[in-house]
């Protein structure tokens, strides 16, 4: 797994990086949208993701080829999970299945007063999330489950495009509402 951070200086830190999701989905612009070249497109915005998880091997194989920084954490230590994020402003969680993960990485996240984005679509997720909405008030953070648009419809609608658009070689996804 790997995990997503924001520096409190302004970088990010990106959580699950070596899973399916992690790998092509980070976040750029301030999550501005998931891309399958995600970590790139960060780094291209002048953005320094700092990956993180408990594979030491996959995390430095990634950052290596991004020459970005990288912590290693059991995500289940909550002690070294606190120590891994304590320096970013945001985590933007991206292990799954969420079920299993957001409990540990929101408790690090409400004790060390660390902003939390995921980019979950489980509902019973995002449904104990927002009861700890008075928590995330008292710690002067957000929790914020599901800023992703969730995996699974923008990877049916790149995979819908490829089929349709075979020599396409890269996408950019733009999310827009009706109401202002």
């Amino acid at each position: 797994l790997t995990y997503c951070e924001l520096h409190r200086s302004g970088s990010i830190f990106k959580g699950a990086s070596w899973n399916y999701s992690g790998t092509t989905s980070l976040y750029h612009a301030y999550w501005k949208a998931l891309s399958p070249s995600g970590v790139n497109l960060a780094c291209q915005q002048g953005l320094r993701p700092v990956l993180g998880g408990r594979n030491k091997d996959k995390l430095n194989q990634q950052a290596k080829a991004r020459h970005l920084d990288y912590r290693v954490f059991d995500l289940s230590d909550l002690t070294q999970t606190k120590d891994a994020i304590r320096e970013f402003a945001a985590v933007i969680h991206c292990a799954g299945p969420f079920i299993d993960t957001y409990q540990q990485m929101a408790a690090a996240c409400l004790e060390t007063k660390t902003h939390y984005l995921d980019i979950t679509g489980e509902i019973a997720v995002i449904e104990a999330l927002s009861a700890l909405d008075t928590k995330a008030k008292t710690a002067g953070i957000l929790l914020l489950p599901g800023a992703g648009f969730d995996v699974v419809p923008t990877d049916c609608l790149a995979q819908y495009l490829k089929s349709r658009l075979p020599d396409a070689n890269s996408l950019t996804l733009a999310i827009s509402s009706l109401s202002s």
